[in-house]
């Protein structure tokens, strides 16, 4: 019984492989998707279920799955999933981002008032919890490489991100950048702690002749500009003065 099972898994996996041979992923589910990838991790195993339980634990989002690859946590909520998984998620993120960023070194995109929130628009954020990317950019204004910095969540998250933020804007030459973070909850708000996180990059980044050119929360199809934010208030208090 379970050679004739093994034997049936082995015939769906080859069928899967000679469609994906023929047609890529065009026309397949995310749970195809996926249970396709995982065969890279699972020699064996029927790997449907699997991929089944991991877009149910990440909110049927390929960018909740790869985010939550960060840490082990999906190991104690998913069953079958254990480390291999979670690091071959992880590998698969951090290569995709190193794609992106190769890309962008060999064909850097010049940002203009044009293309600005498409841009924008384009960079991956979790909908479940908050990320903070850097757009680092020459002295034209050429977008050449998307860092992901830190989760918010992080208890150091003020001393990791502010350690990032600096290595990753030197490390790439930029000349100018760009901070972006989600409010996966809707909140448009411009917090304090926001204006803090803006104010400590400007000050951060000026020794170096690195000028933070803003600072934007992403709320759905919406961009927040802090800087400006901060510009208004500026003006609004002087106003009352």
């Amino acid at each position: 019984m379970e050679n004739k099972k093994g034997s049936i898994h082995k015939g769906h996996r080859e069928r899967m492989r000679e469609r994906f041979d023929k047609t890529g992923f065009e026309g397949w589910s995310k749970v195809e998707i996926l249970e396709f990838m995982l065969y890279s991790v699972y020699s064996q195993r029927d790997t449907n279920p699997i991929a089944h339980r991991l877009l149910d634990y990440s909110n049927k989002s390929f960018i909740n799955l790869l985010n939550s690859a960060d840490t082990f946590n999906m190991c104690e909520y998913v069953e079958d999933v254990g480390e291999r998984t979670v690091l071959f998620l992880r590998s698969l993120r951090l290569f995709m981002d190193y794609y992106r960023n190769e890309q962008l070194k060999e064909n850097p995109i010049k940002l203009t008032s044009a293309n600005f929130a498409e841009f924008l628009q384009g960079i991956e954020f979790s909908d479940e919890r908050e990320d903070i990317v850097l757009v680092c950019l020459d002295k034209h204004m050429r977008a050449k490489a998307i860092i992901r910095l830190a989760d918010e969540s992080d208890e150091d998250y003020a001393v990791t991100g502010v350690d990032k933020l600096v290595r990753a804007a030197v490390g790439e030459g930029a000349s100018n950048v760009i901070l972006v973070h989600n409010h996966p909850g809707g909140q448009r708000r411009v917090s304090a702690n926001d204006i803090h996180m803006t104010t400590q990059a400007m000050n951060v980044l000026h020794p170096f002749g690195i000028h933070l050119v803003d600072h934007f929360i992403i709320c759905g199809d919406e961009a927040i500009s802090i800087v400006l934010t901060m510009a208004e208030n500026q003006k609004h208090r002087g106003n009352e003065q």
